[in-house]
């Protein structure tokens, strides 16, 4: 995916694939399938990360606050498919156009996003339930 016209973001990953579930615990009893911590801000690829996961019923967490340049990765941890676009789909705003998933995804799959614009990027699951929204205030 490319910068939209005026630079406000940029796509940096999507994947579809889905965590290697974690080793059998004692007993034969599969474990469940970790991801980042909800919230958590990593250091990767020189560049901050807030991850964010999709939980089929919520954002969470619903709204987090970034510095321009960072990135906010979307993490499917829902049975339910996740298409994160714009909360506000006919407003003409970068905040609202540049959160764009290219394609939707199940569980395990991810979107990861940079925002260089100052402002809030308001966004919602586009396919599985549009009254699911959050908040990216960028800073």
């Amino acid at each position: 995916k490319t910068p939209t016209e005026n630079g406000a973001a940029t796509t940096t990953g999507e994947t579809a694939a889905t965590p290697a579930p974690a080793k059998p615990a004692s007993g034969g009893a599969s474990a469940s399938v970790s991801y980042p911590a909800a919230g958590s801000r990593l250091y990767q690829n020189g560049v901050y990360v807030t991850v964010i996961h999709f939980t089929g019923k919520a954002f969470n967490p619903e709204s987090v606050t970034i510095t321009h340049g960072e990135e906010v990765r979307f993490v499917n941890t829902s049975n339910l498919t996740m298409d994160i676009g714009p909360a506000l789909p006919n407003a003409s705003s970068p905040a609202y156009s540049a959160l764009n998933q290219a394609s939707a995804k199940g569980k395990g799959g991810t979107y990861q996003v940079g925002l260089t614009e100052v402002g809030i990027w308001a966004y919602a699951n586009q396919t599985s339930n549009p009254q699911i929204k959050g908040n990216v205030y960028v800073k």
